[in-house]
């Protein structure tokens, strides 16, 4: 996998502050070791000084849950009776998986049985996509979603104190519009204002057959605050693209920063289901 905490070459980053990692200044180009570059206009991005956060009160501890948090989120949808991980939302079916965040400090959870915490949550995701196979069983492309949208996390639930999330994907009830694909959701998550508790990343596999579908809760990646400063360099503002709030991570956009083969399944709900 690329090493999605550093930009490479010719590589637009995150919106803000119109210096080497943003896109409104074009491309930035880093001359090999010993160069000298002549041409005029030409921005050099040179390699941010590590930072020095002093250790945090502050720990997060991500938890997949077996059982369906639907209920302790805002989400819209009606649970099927029997699953955990599928409801109906209008005219589609909603898979999802459950989790939750312990937000821990000076030694004591901070989040009640309801998952709600005093200090507000920070939490951005994007979608991918790819084929399976006619067997439905194994991804047979690479993950990929067009336009502009790999290089923005959209804003989901951020400044809340609900750490409960089900983090699911839509699919038709119509039987004939579903096809097989596998969606791959990324999440960062952090504590609101609080750069210095670090962070986590984590995704989340959700496979769609026409006549089935199956969920699988990855094990989460963890970052200090030093590392955490390094997705998120221009901070945790988030930009109004349309009708979405999205933010800017230092993440690669022609992949996910981590896939199922990167990170251990550690909730996979049984396996597969069918659709009613």
């Amino acid at each position: 996998m690329t090493d999605g905490n550093r930009l490479p070459p010719r590589t637009p980053g995150p919106l803000g502050h119109n210096d080497a990692h943003d896109p409104s200044a074009a491309w930035t180009v880093i001359p090999p070791q010993g160069e000298i570059v002549t041409k005029a206009r030409v921005k050099v991005q040179h390699a941010p000084k590590p930072l020095r956060h002093k250790p945090s009160r502050i720990q997060l501890r991500y938890s997949p849950q077996r059982s369906d948090m639907l209920g302790f989120t805002i989400k819209d949808s009606t649970p099927i009776d029997g699953s955990h991980i599928l409801a109906r939302d209008g005219d589609n079916f909603f898979v999802h998986g459950n989790n939750r965040i312990e937000v821990w400090c000076d030694g004591k959870d901070t989040t009640d049985s309801w998952g709600m915490s005093p200090l507000a949550i920070y939490r951005v995701w994007r979608v991918w996509e790819a084929p399976l196979g006619l067997d439905g069983r194994s991804r047979t492309g690479a993950y990929t979603k067009g336009g502009e949208a790999n290089q923005y996390f959209s804003n989901d639930g951020s400044l809340k104190q609900s750490w409960a999330d089900v983090p699911g994907q839509a699919m038709p009830r119509d039987r004939s519009q579903r096809k097989n694909q596998r969606h791959l959701i990324e999440f960062f998550v952090g504590v609101a204002d609080r750069p210095d508790a670090g962070g986590l990343y984590f995704n989340v596999v959700i496979d769609e057959t026409p006549d089935a579908f199956r969920v699988s809760m990855h094990k989460e990646k963890r970052f200090n605050a030093d590392q955490w400063s390094t997705w998120f360099p221009t901070g945790f503002s988030f930009n109004e693209i349309g009708y979405e709030f999205r933010a800017a991570v230092a993440a690669p956009i022609w992949e996910p920063v981590a896939t199922e083969d990167d990170l251990p399944v550690v909730v996979d709900y049984g396996g597969w289901h069918k659709f009613p």
